[in-house]
């Protein structure tokens, strides 16, 4: 099961998913479908893959 560790407020939040270079597979699905950006209530977002 996926899960999001994140608390309001927090300047951060992290992803874990549950197969290798899921993230990856994601990550630039959700870009590709948003012309290269990752916006959230007006805030773009810096995604990194660790």
């Amino acid at each position: 099961m996926p899960w999001i560790d994140f608390n309001k407020g927090d300047i951060e939040a992290w992803v874990r998913l549950n197969e290798a270079n899921t993230a990856k597979y994601v990550l630039e699905k959700v870009l590709e479908a948003e012309n290269g950006r990752l916006i959230i209530e007006n805030n773009e977002i810096i995604c990194r893959i660790v």
